[in-house]
């Protein structure tokens, strides 16, 4: 497993994701206007999300 290492400014914090943060994920990626120029459909179901990332 590849490590990312943390990167902080003054305005910003990046940080590896970790499954704690599906649900929020999730529901970024289930709003349209997120996914409306990206070539992906917008998030329905969990579980199915889920499995097409395992």
């Amino acid at each position: 497993m590849t490590h990312f290492p943390n990167l902080e400014t003054e305005r910003l914090y990046l940080r590896e994701l970790t499954l704690a943060d599906r649900q929020v994920v999730f529901e970024h990626f289930a709003e349209p206007d997120v996914t409306r120029f990206m070539d992906i459909e917008p998030c329905r179901d969990v579980k199915k999300q889920k499995e097409s990332v395992l």
